[in-house]
């Protein structure tokens, strides 16, 4: 990784602490600030210019976001549940792909190859929204372990 790059990568995290610091403040989601600082910085076309190589963002971003659930999972919870996990994993992201596929082509003309391929892209389910509204509703355990078993 170049120099360049870590100056880069250390001037992107100051701002997310920075930015992230100031939402939870004004008790804004921080996401959504994030987003809009982005976009603010996009549309004012200020001289900030960031350039990662590919790599940068696969080797080093991506792992922690994959494995970040199944690494605070409670995996007794994940064996005692293993068989509405693997329903939803398989057939709830089948009969997805294959629902939202099926309606891109029939109501939007999109080639059948095109529709599945969209359907399989949106279908795997990222449950941290979700799952922080369950910690707010005080849902059961259960259903949390299982939503989150389904998306690793």
């Amino acid at each position: 990784m170049l120099e360049l790059e870590l100056f880069q990568l250390l001037y992107l995290f100051i701002i997310t602490i920075i930015v992230s610091l100031i939402a939870k403040q004004i008790k804004f989601p921080y996401t959504i600030a994030l987003v809009l600082i982005g976009f603010l910085i996009s549309v004012l076309n200020l001289p900030i210019k960031f350039v990662f190589n590919p790599e940068v963002i696969f080797f080093i971003f991506l792992p922690p976001l994959i494995f970040e659930g199944a690494y605070h999972m409670d995996f007794q919870e994940l064996k005692r549940n293993i068989k509405p996990i693997s329903a939803f994993a398989i057939f709830g992201v089948l009969l997805s792909t294959f629902f939202v596929g099926f309606l891109l082509n029939k109501f939007l003309g999109f080639p059948w190859h095109t529709a599945f391929l969209f359907g399989a892209i949106i279908s795997p389910t990222d449950p941290i929204s979700v799952l922080a509204i369950f910690k707010k509703v005080r849902v059961p355990k259960r259903l949390s372990v299982i939503l989150e078993g389904e998306s690793i």
